[in-house]
């Protein structure tokens, strides 16, 4: 099981996801990891994802997480199973694919 985040929808049932991780892969640029709150923000591009509604008290994972950006995948919606998390707006709206 992989943790994901929606960032777009591509046609009926199907939707892009890009991966929740814990590590930054040193061969990637590390601007393309956003920050998952409590995670500290990324100095140079001053992002941080704030995630609203979660069973952690709206304190973000309990774990240091990042979203990585330079990969997005197209999934049908009906495989991902929802935690009941969703990310703050102004967190989605800079994630959002059109």
């Amino acid at each position: 099981m992989h943790w994901v985040i929606v960032v777009g929808k591509v046609e009926s049932g199907w939707v892009q996801v890009a991966t929740i991780t814990d590590t930054i892969d040193p061969r990637v640029d590390s601007d393309l990891y956003i920050p998952i709150h409590p995670t500290p923000k990324n100095r140079r591009t001053n992002m941080q994802l704030k995630i609203a509604h979660n069973s952690y008290g709206n304190n973000g994972l309990p774990f240091l997480s990042y979203l990585r950006v330079d990969k997005v995948y197209e999934v049908p919606r009906d495989i991902l199973r929802d935690e009941g998390m969703e990310l703050k707006v102004r967190s989605y709206n800079s994630v959002r694919v059109s």
